[in-house]
């Protein structure tokens, strides 16, 4: 691509180290000194960028993330966007986007477009890249990169990269997603032909899992470049592909109904051209994990026979899953599909006696948060004393303020 056929001594002494270097610092070195070189030698240096437009409501959410990449419509926005608090957020509701179309489900056959940019939100990879364009760490926690030079294991001229995997991802059936998972989703793209996720993996000479958390790539070349080869490619489940070879890897038409990822979202429901639903992945492994709130309702006391009784906890999650009531450790009341609002219970028809209601909240990430209130249920006149004792008293208040009113009524002198 050097159409000028552009020459110079110190730019090509950097190029080895730009395309052969295994460490971020020096090929971020040698990439800023070679522009250094690029300003200095050439009499103009023509810089340009895409200007694209997106128009959204700020009114309904908030959160929107421009991307340095892909602008508004990408996987941040989708990601961190939230109704408002005036709308009753930041949790519910439904956002809306405008694509060309509805992308299809088996990303190998082409290239990923804006539009299929939605798989983003199903797939997970090694690493993603941030807003601002700079990696971050996803399911590999960590990672590194070696040479002959650094390990004598490894064979000259190649690289290898050791990643950490996290040990909390699942896939959407419940799953675990391990290294396993995605040593086979490289050999498999690599293996497949025609697919086009593997055009870059000719380098690639092994893929394997030591361990369910440590995942290990090698390629026949040294490059810190290699990284990239790998880091975004989605992982697919091995289990979920028992069925699925290499050779056969185009007849692939995932069901959006059963279909296994493991995203922050899951796919929910589409209609060829119209349009396409995603839901929240309530097992991601990434997900706000903040326990239930739960409200302490004071004690209470009621009189036996009457009605109109009940106990209600104010209680919140962003994940609910079920609740449970027991009366003094006998389940008393139950609800497996909470919808995250607050919990009642009708407490009437209980005999004379004294009562503990113990709520037990739990969240889809298994957060368990609970409470205790005690009832008391008596006889009609065991409140009397106490009635007794309150009219005595407010006598005495009317005696004193008449006294009190009559000495102020006595002329003076």
């Amino acid at each position: 691509y050097n159409f000028p056929m552009f020459k110079n001594a110190s730019y090509d002494s950097w190029r080895d180290q730009l395309l052969h270097s295994t460490d971020y610092d020096e090929v971020y070195e040698a990439a800023i000194e070679m522009q250094k070189i690029w300003v200095y030698q050439v009499p103009s240096l023509i810089c340009y960028e895409n200007q694209v437009l997106y128009a959204y409501r700020t009114d309904k959410y908030a959160g929107h993330v421009n991307d340095a990449l892909y602008g508004t419509p990408n996987f941040w926005t989708n990601y961190r966007v939230h109704l408002k608090q005036s709308e009753g957020g930041p949790t519910g509701g439904d956002f809306r986007y405008g694509m060309d179309w509805c992308p299809d489900l088996n990303f190998m056959r082409s290239p990923v477009t804006i539009a299929d940019r939605m798989l983003d939100n199903l797939y997970d990879s090694l690493l993603r890249r941030g807003p601002d364009g700079k990696d971050l760490p996803w399911l590999a926690t960590s990672y590194t990169a070696q040479t002959h030079a650094q390990n004598s294991s490894i064979p000259s001229g190649h690289t290898r990269f050791v990643f950490q995997v996290v040990r909390n991802a699942t896939w959407s059936n419940g799953w675990p997603l391990t290294a396993d998972d995605i040593a086979f989703s490289l050999n498999f793209y690599k293996n497949g032909f025609g697919i086009w996720l593997g055009v870059d993996l000719v380098d690639m000479v092994s893929a394997t899992a030591p361990t369910p958390y440590e995942l290990v790539v090698e390629f026949s070349t040294e490059s810190y470049w290699h990284l990239h080869t790998i880091a975004y490619k989605y992982v697919i489940s091995e289990l979920a592909f028992a069925s699925i070879t290499p050779s056969n890897w185009s007849s692939w038409n995932p069901d959006p109904e059963t279909m296994v990822t493991s995203g922050p979202f899951l796919f929910s429901d589409r209609a060829i051209d119209e349009f396409c639903r995603l839901a929240k992945n309530p097992r991601y492994f990434l997900r706000p994990n903040e326990p239930p709130t739960v409200s302490s309702p004071p004690d209470m006391t009621y009189v036996v026979n009457t009605t109109g009784h009940s106990i209600t906890w104010n209680a919140t999650d962003t994940d609910p899953l079920l609740w449970m009531v027991f009366k003094n450790d006998t389940l008393y009341a139950m609800n497996i599909f909470w919808d995250g609002g607050p919990i009642t219970i009708k407490i009437d028809n209980l005999t004379l006696g004294c009562y503990n209601f113990t709520l037990y909240v739990a969240d889809a990430s298994m957060n368990i948060v609970t409470d205790s209130v005690f009832v008391y249920v008596v006889e009609a006149d065991y409140l009397l004393p106490v009635l007794v004792t309150a009219g005595v008293a407010s006598a005495v208040v009317v005696v004193a303020v008449v006294v009190l009113g009559a000495r102020r009524r006595t002329p003076l002198g």
